[in-house]
């Protein structure tokens, strides 16, 4: 399955193993190089791509060896001979029209090359409540409240109705964080929903 993007960020790879699961179902692992986007690294601290295989029970295998860095860049070869000139032949130029081509291509690729698993398929159907990649792809930290009843997450002031007089004395909310960017704030059972400042 072939996706351009500007560059390999975690946001597009999460799309990109999306997109796949959309199309064949959930992955028994991935098969990925040793970069902290990939893996829990030894803080122990999730990313968002690391947290969506973990909700889906998706494992990570590293590919440290030789033999696998040679796999990629084989077909990495292969796709730079065939695709290229073909994009360049087109015209092809801008992302949109770069990932509609490549959806023909990819198809074509896959139907004169690909054969079946020898084990099977290991596939599982997406969770019935798996809707949206933000279902799936998501981040939970807390935050303590001020006194002014604002909670700071990543540089950005989330206000929180007043429950009382006097300021809460150090309560904690929980703040959720999708990959597409929505903020999700919850203070005693109550959540608020937004980009840049929310209000309960």
């Amino acid at each position: 399955m072939l996706r351009f993007d500007a560059q390999e960020t975690i946001e597009s790879v999460c799309r990109c193993l999306w997109r796949w699961m959309r199309t064949h179902g959930v992955p028994k692992s991935v098969y990925a190089d040793g970069r902290n986007m990939y893996h829990i690294t030894d803080g122990g601290r999730e990313n968002f791509f690391t947290a969506m295989c973990r909700r889906l029970g998706i494992g990570t295998i590293h590919a440290h060896s030789p033999q696998a860095k040679g796999r990629v860049e084989r077909a990495n070869g292969t796709h730079q001979a065939r695709l290229v000139p073909l994009l360049q032949l087109d015209g092809v130029k801008d992302m949109d029209a770069l990932n509609a081509y490549a959806a023909g291509y990819e198809a074509e690729h896959n139907k004169r090359f690909s054969c079946p698993a020898p084990g099977g398929d290991c596939h599982r159907p997406l969770p019935k409540w798996a809707k949206t990649i933000n279902d799936v792809c998501w981040l939970k930290s807390q935050r303590t409240i001020d006194n002014d009843w604002t909670v700071k997450y990543k540089n950005k002031g989330f206000q929180i109705q007043r429950w009382g007089s006097y300021p809460p004395a150090k309560s904690k909310v929980d703040v959720i964080e999708t990959i597409s960017g929505t903020v999700s704030i919850t203070y005693r059972d109550k959540t608020a929903v937004s980009n840049k400042v929310a209000t309960f």
